[in-house]
């Protein structure tokens, strides 16, 4: 990106051409300015900046007294003397949370000269920079931002003005859903609701929706398995199928800065939900009867979870709702949450026990903790591997002797 002047062109050229950068990932490149003439500048600036900035207004009922004069302006029919007007009052709320903000002094003026100036043609300019390890995904909500972009400024006199341009660039963060606790694990939820007419009521629909894991990576294919009881009176017409993007801001009342990892009890909550899938289908299920459903739906093009920012928090629902026919149509829906990442679970194989002699583990309380890390899962395979091996190199010992 380049911003052009009457006798100036300043641009920044990535090294890494696409602009998508990882935390703690070096970010470096050239800044180019081309001078159709000699200029006069006191230096040549680039800087990294990333935030996250949160912002909505609230409004607060207040009283405000006016006096007899305004009065008869405003209401010249009223008589009373004096009156009380409600109105509202705007109340900000406004946070930052600062992650990188950096500044590289590409070129100044030799210090055993008086030049000042830059002669016309192309001159380069090289940088380098280094984003925070645990820097948290770019973002763009209803209700704040998370940000990060790279500015090259020629500072000049104060006649000519100063020239600059900016890159943006984006972060996403590696999540491995190997190292979120249960993203492997089964889950399931059941809603059931009466169903009325008026002021009659006519049976309830229980809808029970289950996952086989709730950690997913987009492009990854979702098995959903849906129990449908139909106690109504009503048949069951249709089915909607949603992933629903949900993302929580926080902020200060008149405004503030929270630094990364920490937490602040006096901030205020702002929520706001997004659609970013939906599937709508026929469906008839009559009254009095109950039938399984198998949908399968692949998770879009969407950003990873995520909670690490202390303003911002992403996540995702798996939402599906059966709507009743009738004049009256009702509607039955089970929400599940659901876990975006960028490396996808492992698939869990049972490895066949080939001594019969080997002892059957006995785990007690085995539901109270949960899964193992995949780290950790890796690290007893291996003492499991050296445990047999250990257990052959004593049977043939044995055998030996026994053939002896």
């Amino acid at each position: 990106m380049s911003l052009y002047g009457h006798m100036t062109e300043i641009s920044i050229e990535l090294r890494n051409t696409d602009g998508v950068f990882a935390p703690g990932q070096e970010v470096s490149g050239t800044v180019v300015l081309f001078l159709k003439s000699t200029v006069k500048a006191s230096s040549v600036l680039v800087s990294i900046n990333g935030e996250a900035r949160t912002h909505w207004s609230g409004y607060t009922a207040k009283q405000r007294y006016i006096s007899q004069s305004d009065e008869n302006v405003l209401h010249p029919s009223r008589t009373h003397s004096a009156v009380d007007a409600t109105f509202a009052d705007p109340i900000p709320y406004d946070a930052v949370t600062p992650y990188v903000n950096e500044t590289s002094i590409v070129w100044s003026p030799p210090t055993d000269q008086a030049n000042d100036e830059i002669h016309a043609g192309t001159h380069r300019f090289p940088f380098r920079f280094f984003l925070p390890s645990k820097c948290p995904h770019s973002f763009e909500g209803k209700f704040g931002f998370i940000r990060y972009y790279c500015m090259a400024k020629i500072e000049q006199s104060r006649f000519n003005g100063d020239k600059s341009t900016k890159t943006v660039l984006t972060v996403i963060p590696t999540s491995d859903l190997n190292r979120i606790p249960n993203a492997n694990l089964p889950i399931l939820t059941s809603q059931s609701k009466e169903i009325r007419t008026f002021f009659f009521k006519n049976g309830r629909i229980t809808l029970t929706m289950k996952l086989n894991k709730r950690g997913f990576v987009t492009g990854e294919q979702v098995a959903i398995t849906a129990d449908v009881v139909n106690s109504s009176s009503h048949k069951i017409k249709n089915i909607r199928t949603k992933i629903l993007k949900h993302s929580t801001f926080n902020a200060f009342r008149g405004g503030g800065t929270i630094t990364p990892g920490k937490t602040n009890k006096s901030l205020y909550k702002n929520e706001d939900t997004k659609e970013v899938f939906k599937l709508e289908e026929k469906l008839a299920i009559d009254k009095g009867k109950s039938e399984k459903i198998m949908r399968t739906i692949t998770i879009p093009e969407i950003a990873a979870s995520f909670k690490n920012c202390p303003i911002i928090k992403v996540e995702y629902l798996l939402e599906m709702t059966l709507a009743t026919a009738g004049p009256v149509g009702t509607s039955v829906s089970a929400q599940l949450p659901v876990v975006i990442g960028t490396i996808p679970t492992r698939e869990i194989t049972a490895i066949p026990q080939t001594f019969e002699q080997l002892p059957i583990p006995i785990y007690e309380d085995q539901w109270s903790n949960p899964p193992p890390s995949y780290d950790e899962s890796m690290m007893q395979r291996l003492i499991s591997d050296n445990t047999i091996s250990s257990f052959q190199s004593i049977s043939s010992r044995s055998s030996g002797r026994e053939s002896l």
